[in-house]
């Protein structure tokens, strides 16, 4: 660390250092790890030098610029244009579009406006705080035993006799409805 500090000193080394790697900041993928190892190789270069030539300390930034390129030189990228097949249509390439991200989010709130309209369909049958904690625990898609520990800790009661309720509840939403829930 006190070979770092000798560096760190010297604001013109570090100007350098900063105006080399922002050249090469758009190529390079790890900078920090670049940066880091500059400054050491500088360090060691302080350490072991009196004399220090602004020169060479251009080309210890270099080098390890140099390195980290050969290092790092292989990414995974791929163009749009080697993703086009060839002979297709008449300009012979087709075009590329990524997959819709947000396609997702239409379904979750369709199956959001689906929950809603059955939690309607039999707001009736819920006619007390256990069935509507029922229904709403249903619609959420939790099993049996997850809804009866729940109503076991809010009402008491052993659990067995919680978990036949929900059976029961469920095979009236069912008659009612037409459809099941997730067992």
């Amino acid at each position: 660390m006190d070979k770092l500090i000798l560096v760190y000193e010297n604001p013109a080394v570090i100007k350098e250092v900063r105006r080399q790697v922002d050249d090469v900041s758009g190529i390079i993928i790890d900078i920090e790890k670049l940066e880091e190892q500059i400054y050491y190789q500088l360090a060691s270069y302080f350490n072991e030098c009196e004399n220090r030539s602004f020169l060479r300390i251009r080309k210890i930034i270099g080098r390890e610029i140099k390195n980290a390129k050969l290092r790092n030189r292989k990414q995974n990228v791929i163009s749009f244009s080697d993703l086009s097949q060839k002979d297709f249509g008449e300009s012979g390439e087709r075009e590329y579009e990524p997959e819709d991200v947000l396609a997702d989010v239409s379904k979750t709130v369709v199956s959001k406006l689906t929950v809603t309209e059955i939690k309607k369909a039999l707001s009736s049958l819920a006619t007390t705080e256990r069935d509507t904690i029922i229904l709403n625990e249903l619609c959420e898609g939790y099993k049996d035993t997850q809804i009866a520990k729940t109503l076991a800790s809010l009402f008491g009661g052993k659990l067995n006799t919680h978990r036949q309720y929900v059976i029961r509840f469920r095979t009236k939403c069912k008659d009612k409805l037409g459809l099941d829930f997730a067992a």
